[in-house]
């Protein structure tokens, strides 16, 4: 569980990974354990109702662990037809988590 500078932190990740890659943030979905899998949810659901490319910024595949084994979640976005980019800290900024 992250605290909430380090979720600041995250969020200023993502959006310059955004920005580096040259796309437009729609949403940030934040898993919380009370509410788990709410934002999962929200999120197949919005990948589903998408066309055209989307690309799904995680902070680590590490993140993924409280869906499911990581490796394996990042392969159902995939299967929504959705590049997954891992926000990376320091100079490598939207490296990919490719299979």
């Amino acid at each position: 569980m992250m605290g909430d500078s380090e979720l600041a932190a995250m969020r200023r990740r993502i959006v310059e990974c955004c920005q580096a890659d040259g796309g437009e943030l729609a949403a940030i979905y934040i898993e919380r354990v009370e509410t788990s899998p709410f934002a999962w949810r929200a999120l197949l659901e919005k990948l589903a109702d998408s066309s055209g490319l989307n690309v799904v910024i995680v902070p680590g595949l590490h993140h993924l662990a409280s869906i499911g084994h990581p490796i394996e979640v990042r392969n159902i976005l995939l299967e929504f037809g959705a590049n997954v980019l891992v926000a990376a800290q320091g100079d490598r900024v939207g490296r990919a988590a490719h299979k």
